[in-house]
C-alpha cells in the first residue's frame, strides 16, 4: 500500500471513530423544553428537550430563572455555568425578547449534599415577562410552570424590588393555595434566609403535594444605598396596613402571603453591574469586569449550590424522567383552558385521581371471592375504602378538595352497593344449588328399594352438612329455612310411606309363603301360618278408629327396629349389597351339588387332622409320665 493510501485510511479512521469529547459536546448546549404556540398564549412541550431530561439519572434540582424581559437572565445563567454567550443561553441586546419559552442547559452540574449523596443541578432559562406580541395569560403559564417544576426559583429584577414586581406574581395567590397548602391551610410564617437551603416549608411540609423550594430575589445592577437587600426583601414581603380595605392593597397582601408558601426560604442577593458598556458584556472577559461583581458572582454560585436539594413531589425525590413527566402534565393542565387558573390546573391533576382511587377500592375488594358473610364483606369494604382514601390523600393536589372527596365517597358507595348486590346474587345462586341438591337427594331417598328411615336421615344429614359448608352470605338464612321446611315435609311423607311399604311387603311375603308351602314344598303348617299372617295383616289395621294406628303399637316398632338393624347398619347397607348377596346365594344353590361334597370332604379332612394332632399330644404326655 502506498503512503497516500495509508494516510487516507488513517484519516478515515479518525473521522469514523466517535470521540468521547464530541459525545460530551452533544449535550453542552441549551435544549428547548417548552415553546409557545403560534397564538403566543399557550405552551407546547418539546420532545428533544424532554428526551434529554429523561436521560438524566439520579435526583434533580431544577433552578429556574424568571423575571422581566431584557433584565439579564440568560447572561447571568451563562455566568453561573461558566460558559460563553455563544455557547450557552442566547443573549441579545435589542428591545425584543431573546429567549422564547423555557430552555434547559443540557449538562447538569453534580452537587454533593450534606448527607454525602449527590443531586443534579439543572439550569433553566425562561422567557421574560411583559414582552410584546403575546397574551397576558402566557406570562401566567410561564410562571406557573417555573414555580412548579423548580426547586430553586430565581426572580431576576433590575435595581430594586418594586410593588409592580409583586403584582406580576398575582398568579402565585391561586397557585400557592392549590399546590403548596393543605386543607387546613399553611401559615405565612416564612422568613428570609440568607444561606440555608433546607427546602422544607416548616411543619407538615412533607405532606404537601409539591414541596416548596427556595426563592432567590436576584437584584441586578445593585447600587442603591441604605437598607440591606435582606431588610428590603423582608419589608417588601410584610403585609401592608389596609385600614380602608383598598382592593389593590388587599391583593398585594395576598400575594405577599402566598409567596411565603411558594418558597420555603426567600433570599435577596445583589449583583453589581459588571461593566459600564452593557452591550459588550459577552465580548468582555472576567479581566474586564468589576472585582465587586466577580466576588458577588462567586458568592451567588456558592449560595445556589448550598440551596441545591432534590425536587420533592408527592413525598418522593424526582429524577430526570419524573421531572419530564411533571412538566408534561403541568403544560397539559395549563393549556386546558384559554385563561389558566390554579383551579383549572388542580382540576387537571385531580380529574383522574377519583377514578384511580375507585379502581384501587374495586381491586382490593375483588380480592375477596364471593359469596361471603355480610360482616366479612363489610370488613373488606372498610379496608378497601381506607386504601382508596389513603391513595387520594397521598396523590391529591390542592387544598379545596371537598367536592373531590364527596365524589370519591359517592363512587365508593356505588361500588360498595354493587358489590353487596353481587354478593347477594352469588350467595343466592350457591345456596339455591346446594338446596336443590339436598331436595333431589331427599326425593331419591324417598324412592328407596329397601326403605330405611336411618338411611333416609343419614343421607339428609350428609347433604345438610355440605349445604352448610358451601352456602354462605345473605341467602343462608332464607335457604336454610326453606331446606328445613323441605326436610320436615319429606320426612313426614317418608315415615307415612315407609310404614305402608313395610306392611305391603309383609303382605306379599305372606302370599309368597302360602303359594310356596302349597305348591312347592307342600308343608301344611307353613301354609296355615301364611294364611293366618295374611288375614291378620288385612284385618287388624282396619280395626283402629280415629287417630290411633297399628304403627303406634310396640310390637310394630320392635319389628321396625329389627328391619332397620338388618337393612341399614354400620356394617352394611342392604340396599347396596342386597343384590350381590342374592346373586351369590342363587349361584351357590345352583352349584351346591359340586361344591357341597368338596366342602364336606375338606371339613372332614380338617377334623381328622385335628384328631390326629390331639392323639400325638396325648401319646407324648403318657411317655413323659412314664
Amino acid at each position: 500500500m502506498t503512503s497516500t493510501g495509508v494516510l487516507a485510511a488513517c484519516l478515515f479512521l479518525l473521522v469514523a471513530t466517535p470521540s468521547p469529547v464530541g459525545a460530551a459536546d452533544d449535550v453542552r448546549h441549551p435544549f428547548a423544553i417548552v415553546q409557545p404556540l403560534d397564538d403566543r398564549s399557550k405552551l407546547a412541550v418539546q420532545a428533544e428537550g424532554l428526551e434529554r431530561l429523561r436521560a438524566i439519572k439520579g435526583s434533580v434540582c431544577p433552578m429556574a430563572v424568571i423575571g422581566p424581559y431584557r433584565s439579564g437572565k440568560s447572561f447571568t445563567l451563562n455566568q453561573l455555568m461558566g460558559v460563553r454567550c455563544d455557547e450557552g443561553f442566547g443573549v441579545g441586546h435589542t428591545r425584543l425578547t431573546q429567549t422564547k419559552g423555557v430552555w434547559m442547559w443540557g449538562e447538569p452540574t453534580e452537587v454533593t449534599l450534606p448527607d454525602g449523596t449527590t443531586t443534579n443541578l439543572l439550569f433553566i432559562d425562561t422567557e421574560g415577562f411583559e414582552s410584546t406580541g403575546k397574551a397576558d395569560s402566557y406570562d401566567d403559564r410561564i410562571f406557573a410552570l417555573s414555580a412548579l417544576m423548580s426547586q430553586i426559583l430565581v426572580y431576576n429584577l433590575p435595581e430594586s424590588i418594586r410593588e409592580s414586581d409583586l403584582e406580576k406574581l398575582s398568579f402565585a395567590v391561586e397557585l400557592s393555595k392549590a399546590f403548596y397548602s393543605t386543607d387546613s391551610g399553611a401559615g405565612a410564617g416564612g422568613s428570609s434566609n440568607s444561606g440555608e437551603g433546607g427546602g422544607a416549608a416548616g411543619n407538615g411540609a412533607d405532606a404537601l403535594p409539591v414541596q416548596p423550594g427556595n426563592m432567590v430575589w436576584l437584584i441586578q445592577r445593585d447600587f442603591l444605598q441604605g437598607k440591606t437587600l435582606e431588610q428590603t426583601l423582608s419589608d417588601a414581603l410584610q403585609p401592608v396596613p389596609n385600614p380602608h380595605e383598598d382592593p389593590g392593597i388587599t391583593q398585594l397582601n395576598r400575594i405577599r402571603e402566598s409567596l411565603h408558601l411558594i418558597a420555603a426560604n426567600s433570599t435577596a442577593v445583589g449583583l453589581p453591574q459588571p461593566h459600564l458598556d452593557r452591550t459588550r458584556l459577552c465580548e468582555l472577559g472576567d479581566e474586564a469586569f468589576e472585582p465587586a461583581y466577580l466576588t458577588k458572582r462567586e458568592e451567588l454560585k456558592q449560595l445556589l449550590r448550598g440551596m441545591a436539594r432534590p425536587k420533592i413531589v408527592q413525598g418522593k425525590p424526582l429524577d430526570g424522567p419524573g421531572l419530564a413527566d411533571l412538566i408534561q402534565q403541568v403544560v397539559e393542565g395549563l393549556n386546558e383552558r384559554d385563561i389558566p387558573t390554579a383551579g383549572s390546573l388542580v382540576e387537571y391533576f385531580n380529574k383522574e385521581l377519583v377514578q384511580g382511587c375507585r379502581d384501587t377500592y374495586v381491586q382490593q375488594l375483588e380480592r375477596l371471592p364471593l359469596p361471603v358473610e355480610g360482616a366479612e364483606l363489610e370488613a373488606a369494604h372498610e379496608a378497601a375504602r381506607a386504601a382508596a382514601v389513603a391513595r387520594f390523600e397521598r396523590e391529591r393536589f390542592g387544598g379545596q378538595l371537598a367536592a373531590l372527596r364527596a365524589a370519591l365517597e359517592a363512587a365508593i358507595e356505588r361500588e360498595h352497593s354493587a358489590r353487596t348486590t353481587a354478593n347477594t346474587l352469588a350467595s343466592s345462586a350457591v345456596c339455591e344449588r346446594a338446596e336443590m341438591a339436598c331436595e333431589e337427594e331427599l326425593d331419591r331417598q324417598a324412592r328407596q328399594a329397601l326403605p330405611s328411615s336411618g338411611r333416609f336421615k343419614a343421607r339428609y344429614d350428609r347433604c345438610a352438612a355440605a349445604f352448610t359448608k358451601v352456602c354462605v352470605g345473605p341467602a343462608l338464612a332464607n335457604n336454610k329455612d326453606r331446606l328445613a321446611k323441605a326436610w320436615a315435609r319429606e320426612s313426614a311423607r317418608f315415615e307415612r310411606d315407609y310404614n305402608d311399604r313395610l306392611l305391603s311387603g309383609m303382605v306379599m311375603i305372606s302370599l309368597c309363603a302360602i303359594l310356596a308351602f302349597r305348591f312347592a314344598v307342600r308343608l301344611q303348617l307353613g301354609e296355615t301360618a301364611g294364611w293366618v299372617a295374611f288375614i291378620f295383616l288385612q284385618v287388624y289395621p282396619r280395626t283402629f278408629i280415629g287417630e290411633s294406628s297399628m304403627y303406634d303399637r310396640g310390637w310394630w316398632r320392635l319389628l321396625v327396629r329389627g328391619w332397620e338393624a338388618v337393612v341399614f347398619n354400620p356394617v352394611m347397607d342392604l340396599e347396596r349389597v342386597g343384590l350381590p348377596l342374592l346373586v351369590c346365594s342363587c349361584v351357590a344353590a345352583l352349584t351346591k351339588r359340586w361344591w357341597l361334597p368338596q366342602a364336606r370332604a375338606w371339613w372332614r379332612g380338617c377334623r381328622l387332622r385335628s384328631a390326629a394332632g390331639k392323639q400325638r399330644l396325648s401319646g407324648l404326655d403318657r411317655d413323659l409320665d412314664v
